[in-house]
């Protein structure tokens, strides 16, 4: 009967480690899980900030080189102005010698 209850006795405590092992075991998975999780979610965020970051670097690289392109134009065209004003401005001497001289 000693031997029964011992017998028993080490079942049962056998059992009790086998539950512990198994929850042991399923509580590991969920964690490498969520680790598994966290990584992939962090790599996907990080990916899309580097990709938003790069598409506003992009955005403002265009509009600078829109802008200095129109400046160009501008200064182009006042360039343009400047030299009218000056065959203008050479013209109306010629006529004034001109005038002077009659």
């Amino acid at each position: 009967q000693v031997a029964l209850l011992e017998a028993k006795t080490k079942t049962e405590r056998e059992v009790w480690l086998e539950a512990d092992r198994l929850k042991e075991q399923k509580f590991n998975k969920k964690l490498a899980d969520v680790r598994a999780s966290h990584t992939r979610a962090s790599g996907q965020m990080k990916q899309s900030l580097t990709s938003s970051y790069k598409q506003q670097i992009s955005n403002l690289r265009d509009t600078i080189q829109s802008q200095h392109k129109q400046h160009g134009y501008e200064l182009h065209q006042l360039r343009l102005q400047l030299e009218e004003a000056r065959d203008s401005r050479d013209q109306l001497n010629v006529e004034v010698e001109q005038f002077k001289h009659q």
